[in-house]
């Protein structure tokens, strides 16, 4: 029997109820590092059984996972298991304080206080027991005793921050700024202390004294830097106070990623870059992100995002002196083909067969008559996704030999033109190529900025023209904008084409749209990877790359979206990056799926797997 519980006991006879407010709902992350919300109803009577079964006679686990419920407002919730917790490791007082703070959310004072008082007398007293003790008295206004035992859970360990900081906002209540640093200074002369001195340098930072702040702070760093929250808290407090320089120099000597805290390397990151050292600060961003962890990640893509700012209005001075000749690139496969091993891809015989062309649709805006490098963005991938997508029907579904055309400036990118194709150029592009027709057109936002207007024209070689509109607003428009396009150059229907890869296929309809972006966003990574554009010219890479992943991850049944994803990173690794090492165990993941499913698929699928895995080369 534990603390007076009985056995049979049921949660109505012990008063246990839940916290939990209709509609509430909970942050998780998935093993992917994707945020996700879900009501903590759902959580708590469909999820959180499971979780805690699973850990159950892990103590570490268990441990983590009733703080993380605990830390939601979910106490109620893993009562049971915080006592299961007290019985694995009745030894450790990380277990009695933990069974404490669950009691004492419920509002069961007198067993949390019991569960405290009970383990003190048998092992000792700590600081850490003794806070909690407090809060006990707190909750049970008996406020005085509660600052006695505060205070002297401070004197046995006056680095607790949470006791400290409660401490110290009683000394501030009044506002009288030389009580709170006497205050300070008293706590800063108990045995052992550190934390009480970094309370004292924030003071003087407040109080723009940041000479005595940055003393205090080399004190401390001689003798307590590898403390948990030494170096968090002052490149926090640098960073709140713009002291950027201070902080690399004092911090970046002593920090170990491998020793510290990841957030004191968040903290740096945005330091080397407000100050303009990228190449430092992206080194210590890989290797944060090479952490996998899931709470990081979007945190991390953000600060990524502005690296990656700062590195491409260097492109564009650059570009502001670059020969600016206009070539075309020709793509006469899927863009899948490019940049691997030779046979990874089953060859399409398309010898003497019509060629069907396909070129850049343009994007016309009023202000913008020049042809320009492109800043991309949604509108600018459709003019070269929409090309390869039809291309991609056209070489796996017909006879037709494709071929795409992207006007490109060399060592800088794919050009998007800001006026429509003129129809002479259209028309010697036909004879020049051989081509039976042409396909080319404009896109434009619509006047409600709720689509895209899309313009196709067809320009066939014997001078006749067909055109077609549509606007684009979900992925049905352009699963139809691709039919009319191969029913028009085929004579067919594209639902009645025989499949003759072996695996490929078109996405769902609800995919399309976000297969035309990771089109785009291939075609960027491929031209790298060809040194069509330098490594350097390469602006959000890993937005692109977790692009793959989150869309491979939306429909795991779609075979194609898990191929971009693989071959994504092997891209990454061609072209120098150490980017794919961030996806690492993710890869391993999506590479283990997407071998179970080529298993199915067939022999064709098989072969593309273990030639990516080949080449990937995943540690």
């Amino acid at each position: 029997m534990l603390f007076g519980k009985k056995k049979n006991e049921t949660a109505e006879e012990r008063g246990i109820g839940s916290a939990i407010e209709l509609g509430e709902r909970i942050e998780i992350f998935d093993s992917y590092g994707r945020k996700a919300s879900m009501l903590k109803t759902d959580w708590a009577e469909k999820l959180l059984p499971g979780r805690l079964k699973e850990c159950w006679d892990n103590a570490d686990r268990l441990y983590a996972e009733i703080i993380f419920n605990v830390d939601n407002n979910m106490a109620y919730e893993v009562t049971e298991a915080a006592e299961h917790l007290f019985e694995l490791e009745p030894e450790k007082e990380r277990a009695a304080i933990l069974l404490s703070i669950v009691y004492r959310k419920q509002e069961r004072f007198e067993s949390a206080r019991t569960v405290l008082e009970d383990f003190m007398q048998e092992h000792g007293k700590s600081g850490a027991l003794l806070v909690n003790l407090a809060r006990v008295y707190e909750a049970q206004d008996d406020i005085k005793k509660a600052q006695n035992t505060l205070w002297e859970g401070l004197t046995l360990d006056p680095n607790q921050d949470n006791g400290l900081s409660w401490w110290l906002f009683t000394q501030r209540e009044e506002g009288d700024k030389e009580k709170y640093l006497r205050a300070l200074k008293a706590a800063g002369q108990l045995p052992g202390a550190y934390l009480p001195q970094l309370y004292q340098a924030r003071f003087y930072l407040e109080e723009n004294q940041v000479r005595d702040a940055l003393n205090i702070y080399k004190e401390v760093l001689a003798t307590d830097a590898d403390k948990r929250q030494v170096l968090p808290m002052i490149s926090g407090d640098l960073g709140k106070f713009s002291l950027l320089k201070a902080m690399v120099t004092l911090i970046a000597p002593v920090y170990d990623l491998d020793e510290h805290d990841a957030r004191t390397g968040l903290n740096l990151v945005q330091a080397y870059l407000g100050l303009g050292e990228l190449e430092e600060g992206e080194k210590l961003l890989g290797r944060l992100f090479r952490l996998e962890r899931a709470d990081l990640k979007q945190p991390l893509l953000e600060i990524s995002a502005r690296f990656d700012k700062e590195k491409r209005q260097k492109v564009v001075e650059q570009q502001q002196t670059a020969d600016k000749k206009v070539e075309i690139l020709g793509i006469d496969k899927p863009l899948f083909y490019f940049g691997m091993k030779e046979g990874t891809f089953p060859e399409v015989d398309k010898t003497g067969k019509k060629k069907i062309g396909i070129l850049s649709y343009t994007n016309k805006k009023e202000s913008v008559v020049e042809r320009r490098a492109e800043a991309e963005n949604e509108a600018s991938r459709l003019t070269k996704s929409i090309p390869l997508f039809i291309s991609e029907a056209l070489y796996f579904y017909s006879d037709f030999s494709p071929i795409v055309y992207i006007p490109l400036i060399n060592q800088i990118g794919a050009v998007l033109p800001g006026t429509e194709w003129d129809q002479a150029f259209l028309e010697r592009m036909v004879k020049q190529h051989g081509l039976d027709m042409l396909i080319t057109g404009d896109i434009q936002v619509t006047k409600d900025n709720s689509g895209y207007a899309i313009n196709t024209k067809i320009v066939h070689a014997d001078g006749s023209t067909h055109k077609d509109e549509t606007v684009l607003t979900k992925g049905q428009d352009i699963m139809s904008l691709l039919s009319r396009m191969y029913l028009h150059a085929t004579g067919s229907a594209l639902h009645d084409a025989t499949e003759l890869s072996g695996f490929y296929q078109l996405p769902k309809v609800e995919l399309s749209m976000q297969y035309l972006t990771a089109l785009a966003q291939s075609l960027t990574q491929t031209m790298v990877q060809m040194r069509t554009v330098p490594f350097a010219h390469l602006w959000g890479e890993r937005n692109i790359i977790n692009w793959f992943m989150n869309i491979a991850l939306a429909d795991q049944k779609y075979f194609m979206m898990k191929l971009l994803f693989l071959q994504s990173l092997i891209r990454s690794r061609a072209y120098g990056s150490d980017v794919y090492l961030e996806y690492t165990n993710v890869a391993k993941k999506i590479l283990a799926d997407t071998e179970k499913q080529a298993a199915e698929i067939g022999e064709t699928a098989q072969h593309i797997v273990e030639a990516l895995e080949s080449m990937l080369v995943i540690e």
